[in-house]
């Protein structure tokens, strides 16, 4: 007959047995998370190369088109890119935090590579997709080649922008993108040069 010092010896075995195969069971838990993770980056990053080719190849702002999360997911149902589509969500999130080293050495966010762009209209009044991006460049465009004795004014640079893109944008959006970038209004920078 077995003491209980001998049983409690084998039920302490027991239980280290089980916390061992129970912790063996968590490690791959985690593995197959992570493998899993990868797999769907691995895809998502797949689609939005294809997608993005021209970009990646100059590294130019003006090759980036409007790509959003839920038009990679859709598109990753197709048989080249593995047949299984995601969500919008699971795309947003595979991208989040992650970069790309472009070949001429910028490093960007993936997620800038599936932007859905926003909405605007064009000079026939028809809706369009722009990508904040692009205009930000036009934007500094305008303001590094401007005339700093009559600078351009958030007005004047969204006539030329609809006057030479085609894209109708208000004056707010375009002072707002201006702050962003950090240029001073037109006044302020009739009074000092840009350091842009």
């Amino acid at each position: 007959e077995m003491g209980a010092e001998a049983k409690d010896k084998i039920v302490g075995l027991t239980t280290k047995r089980e916390q061992k195969e129970e912790c063996k069971e968590h490690v791959m838990q985690f593995l197959r998370a992570c493998e899993d993770r990868r797999s769907t980056l691995l895809r998502v990053a797949t689609v939005l190369t294809h997608r993005q080719k021209a970009f990646l190849k100059s590294g130019k702002i003006f090759d980036l088109q409007c790509f959003s999360p839920e038009d990679a997911g859709a598109e990753l149902e197709l048989e080249e890119f593995g047949g299984q589509a995601l969500s919008e969500s699971t795309v947003s999130r595979a991208v989040q935090d992650k970069f790309v080293r472009l070949p001429n050495g910028q490093v960007k966010p993936i997620k800038l590579l599936c932007s859905p762009g926003e909405k605007a209209t064009n000079t026939d009044g028809q809706e369009v997709r722009y990508l904040p991006e692009i205009v930000k460049q036009w934007i500094r465009d305008y303001i590094r080649r401007e005339d700093r004795a009559h600078p351009l004014s958030d007005e004047q640079i969204a006539k030329a922008i609809e006057r030479d893109e085609d894209l109708v944008l208000a004056r707010k959006t375009i002072e707002n993108y201006r702050k962003e970038l950090e240029f001073p209004s037109a006044r302020e920078r009739k009074r000092k040069p840009t350091k842009h």
